[in-house]
């Protein structure tokens, strides 16, 4: 019986899966989750999130967005980084925009975040009307640019006009600051920091070809145009390389103003027993997951050891942590 010895204070799991070519691969996911806050730096959280093994999705999942994507993945060759939560006006005063902006290291991204608005008929044509003041907005794709058929976002809105009724076409809360929409019949770019569903167009496209070819020559593997980017769930602007340390930025997304802290360096050791051999076998930060109306931040680490014609001899798995940096608990 192969055991998972977790000598860490997070939670662990494995599982097997298999590669593109059919080949047996044990992965192990360590997911660690800290409070963070205005007053304090991070802390491990008392209560730590457990490992999700399936999509996670904020209502029906044909009709709405991605809340969390499952934890297991068999490669991510950058750390998608997410933000689920809502942005928040400055101390609660109701505000008609605001700016949402999430800043790791040296990357950031901005977005612009609008009260409700409606288009209003003008001589000569149509154009925006005042948005109505709110105090909090969520940060989901139903709020940004999209609509059935988008291949970016097929749970928004604006890109479905009305015929006839353009006044009554909804108009997204989140755009591109520096695009912002002026014309109904402007096609925009999907501005959120959530994650992306495997069957929205532009990732499922990552997934290669499922044609005769396929079913003849490859069925049930993938087929041979399968890109590996189609395992991140971030935005492509949100698949970035961290080493930890990092300095972070959230702004717009808390009533009391920005967040700042340094993100923990959080290094593991992961190692496998195959008969009377102890093999180590790397891991890397899969995914970096804020979510400020919580006060929690959670990053999934994953190591991958293929282990062909080997499942037999596997006998162990022991994660610890390395280069231990000290945390205070919440």
């Amino acid at each position: 019986m192969w055991a998972l010895h977790n000598r860490t204070r997070f939670v662990a799991e494995r599982t097997f899966a298999r590669d593109r070519d059919g080949a047996e691969v044990l992965l192990v996911v360590v997911k660690a989750t800290f409070t963070i806050s205005h007053d304090h730096a991070p802390r491990v959280a008392p209560r730590q999130a457990s490992i999700a093994h399936t999509p996670r999705y904020r209502a029906d999942p044909a009709r709405s967005s991605l809340l969390h994507e499952a934890d297991f993945a068999l490669e991510k060759r950058r750390t998608d980084v997410l933000l689920v939560g809502n942005a928040h006006a400055r101390d609660g005063i109701p505000t008609i925009a605001t700016e949402v902006r999430v800043r790791v290291g040296k990357w950031q991204k901005r977005v612009a975040v609008f009260g409700d608005r409606r288009w209003t008929r003008v001589l000569g044509g149509l154009r925006l009307g005042k948005p109505e003041p709110f105090t909090s907005m969520p940060l989901s794709y139903e709020r940004a640019f999209g609509g059935a058929g988008h291949r970016e976002n097929p749970v928004g809105v604006g890109a479905e006009r009305l015929a006839g009724a353009l006044e009554s076409t909804p108009v997204p809360n989140l755009e591109d600051r520096q695009d912002p929409l002026t014309l109904p019949e402007q096609d925009k770019r999907a501005m959120s920091f959530g994650p992306i569903a495997r069957d929205w167009p532009a990732r499922r496209a990552l997934a290669g070809t499922f044609d005769e070819r396929w079913r003849r020559e490859r069925c049930p593997l993938v087929p041979d145009d399968f890109d590996d980017a189609f395992w991140q769930c971030a935005p492509p602007d949100q698949q970035i390389s961290i080493e930890g340390g990092e300095n972070v930025e959230l702004t717009g997304v808390s009533p009391r103003g920005p967040m700042r802290f340094e993100l923990p360096r959080l290094r593991f050791s992961f190692r496998s027993r195959v008969g009377n051999k102890l093999v180590e076998h790397p891991s890397s930060m899969h995914t970096l997951l804020f979510e400020p109306d919580e006060n929690c931040m959670t990053f999934v680490f994953q190591s991958a050891l293929p282990c062909h014609h080997e499942l037999q001899s596997l006998s162990q798995t022991i994660v610890e942590e390395v280069d231990g940096q000290r945390f205070e608990a919440a």
